[in-house]
């Protein structure tokens, strides 16, 4: 019988147990790349993504919303949309006593990604019809930061994460339960579809 202790005298002898579980860990990473790199296997990462994250309250960002996102970083808090705010005036009323004004949301904004949950009346009103109608925050702010597009765009965030939520995620003229099917049986196709917005959704990623 074959002994590795006759080759290697006065040595201990090869642990066969260590040499097969390396010899399994290197082939499982070997075909794991190789899964990766083959250009024929099917992609799932944007369902999976989605089925990870969009339900917890992180949608995809769009385009149009990067593109306004560092706008918010430029408040001074000078406070001139609060002054101008018919809402904290009195003058309208929506429930004042849970909008704390233009300017408390703007600050979130700058300093981090805004909870889109405790936002959700704040969006609200700054996408309803009372602020439709007036927009003076937006004309008072001496830096013009884009108040009603950065609401409106974290609005329709917000949205997206409702509709997962209820059990539509965002993918574009698919269902992800039969790629996530597909994915378990090594089948399908590249994903190549774009994120869509469900609909009614008020946001400029409708023309994507």
């Amino acid at each position: 019988m074959f002994s590795p202790a006759a080759f290697y005298p006065g040595q201990v002898p090869l642990d066969r147990k260590w040499l097969h579980a390396k010899v399994h860990l290197g082939s499982r990473v070997l075909l794991h790349y190789v899964r990766k790199l083959w250009p024929w296997s099917p992609r799932f990462g944007l369902a999976r993504f989605q089925q990870n994250y969009v339900v917890e309250g992180l949608p995809p960002c769009s385009p149009e919303h990067r593109a306004v996102a560092h706008e918010a970083g430029r408040c001074t808090g000078c406070g001139a949309c609060d002054d101008v705010c018919p809402i904290l005036a009195g003058a309208t009323v929506v429930d004042a006593d849970s909008f704390s004004g233009p300017q408390a949301f703007v600050v979130a904004g700058a300093r981090s990604g805004p909870h889109l949950d405790d936002a959700g009346f704040a969006l609200d009103t700054l996408t309803g019809p009372v602020c439709a109608a007036c927009r003076a925050c937006d004309r008072a702010c001496p830096e013009s930061i884009p108040l009603a597009a950065l609401a409106a765009h974290l609005q329709a965030q917000r949205q997206v994460v409702l509709a997962a939520r209820a059990g539509a995620l965002p993918i574009a003229g698919d269902d992800v339960a039969p790629r996530a099917a597909a994915a378990r049986g090594r089948t399908g196709s590249r994903a190549t579809s774009p994120l869509a917005l469900p609909t009614g959704a008020r946001s400029t990623t409708e023309e994507r």
